[in-house]
């Protein structure tokens, strides 16, 4: 079986011919630590069912069009590398804050910080905000 026929099956409460297993993410630092592998290689090593991240178009830092601007600062920071992202609008601007250590990289200062901000991101985003809930 592959890893969709693997899927299918257990959600149909079907017998797969193994349990239908993956990690939701690599480092960059782990597959050095095991030899440098690409995260395919990983996956064949190691047995587990491929996961393949897409990441939705999103524009280029300082790009922009009549509604919005992008802009990316590096901040000094001796412990780790650190950026702000602001994204400007007509209507008012969201900034976040992610720091990065060589091994992973988080979110510090988070995107939503107040309840107005999700109307700012539905203004940016009307095709994700308009999804029906589940």
């Amino acid at each position: 079986m592959n890893s969709r026929e693997r899927l299918i099956a257990a959600l149909n409460r079907q017998c797969p011919d193994r349990l239908p297993a993956t990690t939701h993410h690599l480092m960059p630092s782990f597959l050095s630590s095991v030899g440098g592998i690409s995260e395919q290689e990983f996956f064949d090593r190691f047995g587990l069912d491929a996961i393949r991240w897409v990441a939705g178009p999103r524009p280029a830092t300082g790009a922009h069009d009549e509604d919005w601007l992008v802009e990316r600062e590096d901040i000094a920071d001796p412990t780790c590398r650190t950026t702000r992202f602001h994204i400007v609008t007509p209507r008012g601007s969201l900034s976040m804050l992610l720091q990065d250590d060589g091994r992973t990289e988080w979110v510090r200062d988070r995107l939503i910080k107040k309840k107005g901000d999700l109307n700012l991101i539905e203004g940016l985003c009307p095709s994700l905000c308009a999804m029906s809930p589940m």
